[in-house]
């Protein structure tokens, strides 16, 4: 029934949550990590992104199907609880996006910073180095990773609105 679907949801919240801090240890793990291109540390970076998304798409399918599982001659007691369930769930599904997404976005900016303030080291000094530390793909790969974060919590605002 619709209550093993929330039991479900409030795992996929658990493994975001432990996603999520793998994410930001790695995340600053590579910030610190000034000297090194970094290039393994995005990948997992990347990865768990990936996850993070995958998992995340999954929940707001489980958030959906509490409406339909269960639903043929219940209880307006019924209804009413699981319509409850489902507006919970969205939300804390909400506030986790909002939390990755904000993770991301931080990530995003201290990566340009650095980039910037490298090229202005690298002007001043005359070096005349094209290379920040970062390739033009992890730039781009990160720009993208904010975009599907962007989008993911649009989706889970627009099904938040619609329950």
């Amino acid at each position: 029934p619709w209550m093993d679907v929330v039991t479900e949801a409030n795992k996929d919240f658990e493994q975001i949550r432990e996603k999520i801090a793998q994410l930001e240890k790695l995340q600053n793990k590579r910030l610190r990590d000034v000297f090194s291109e970094g290039t393994e540390a995005e990948g997992e970076i990347e990865s768990i992104c990936k996850d993070v998304a995958a998992i995340c798409k999954s929940c707001e399918k489980k958030i959906q199907q509490i409406q339909t599982k269960g639903g043929d001659g219940a209880s307006k007691h019924d209804h009413t609880m699981r319509v409850s369930a489902q507006h919970a769930l969205a939300k804390q599904l909400q506030d986790l996006t909002s939390r990755f997404r904000g993770l991301q976005k931080k990530h995003l900016n201290e990566l340009r910073k650095r980039q910037q303030n490298s090229a202005v080291f690298d002007d001043k000094c005359g070096a005349g180095v094209d290379d920040a530390g970062f390739t033009s793909a992890q730039l781009m790969e990160l720009g993208e990773a904010e975009d599907l974060v962007q989008n993911r919590s649009r989706e889970i605002s627009r099904i938040a609105s619609t329950v």
